[in-house]
């Protein structure tokens, strides 16, 4: 079925210059096209297709930037990091950009940040 949303269905979307754009109110849930609850969470999409490409160095200095922001200013617990296919059955966020969540390294410099921000 085709999903009629309003606006983007992220918080933040990353371009591959950096630049960091804001979407939905993190007030809103975010939406997927898949079948899981978004309240409650945060959406951060980089641009690009991470089966296929890497993530750039300006999208993850980007990202690390957003994640550990969310986390000072909302008081979440940066372990909690988590990527959408954690959640449903899908490939997202891509095999190139998961792999970051997996072996520890995108969590490490969120970390790294906020001690640094302190």
């Amino acid at each position: 079925s085709e999903k009629k949303w309003p606006d983007v269905p992220y918080h933040f979307l990353i371009a591959p210059d950096g630049t960091v754009f804001e979407g939905r109110p993190l007030g809103i849930a975010g939406a997927t096209n898949t079948e899981y609850d978004t309240r409650g969470h945060a959406l951060v999409q980089l641009f690009g297709d991470f089966e296929r490409e890497e993530p750039t160095d300006a999208q993850i200095d980007a990202a690390v930037d957003v994640l550990a922001w969310l986390s000072t200013s909302l008081d979440i617990d940066p372990t909690s990091l988590r990527g959408h296919r954690d959640y449903a059955k899908t490939s997202c966020p891509g095999a190139n950009l998961y792999r970051l969540l997996e072996d520890g390294s995108l969590l490490e410099r969120v970390l790294e940040r906020i001690r640094g921000a302190r």
